[in-house]
């Protein structure tokens, strides 16, 4: 049976104190992000896992990565400890994984799911 190479992932950065504003991101950002929290995870191993940012929106992206790394990308998302990202005025940040799956479709229908509720 043919399983696909790729699985993906939807990271959010949140602010650590609530009143602080959360930057937006831009896509060489998420890339830096991610390679700094698989580097400090498995070291020169996850400094060579390779990560394509798919999409970022504000302080929100969507990224892929092979499909038997989601389990230590995921590791090393929960993992990495707060800090501070420049620019928008933010102290402390972190960042969360809002959904994985193998199928991009699978993730981005969750996400729309997760709104239907909240449509006013």
């Amino acid at each position: 049976m043919h399983t696909r190479p790729h699985a993906y992932a939807h990271i959010a950065l949140n602010a650590v104190d609530a009143p602080a504003p959360v930057p937006d991101l831009d896509a060489l950002q998420v890339r830096t992000l991610c390679a700094a929290m698989l580097r400090r995870f498995l070291g020169v191993t996850g400094a060579a896992v390779p990560v394509d940012v798919l999409l970022v929106q504000g302080a929100e992206a969507w990224v892929r990565v092979p499909r038997e790394d989601l389990g230590a990308f995921a590791a090393a998302v929960a993992a990495w400890p707060a800090s501070c990202i420049e620019g928008g005025g933010a102290a402390r940040c972190v960042v969360r994984l809002r959904g994985a799956a193998d199928f991009l479709g699978a993730l981005v229908a969750r996400e729309a799911q997760m709104t239907i509720w909240t449509r006013g």
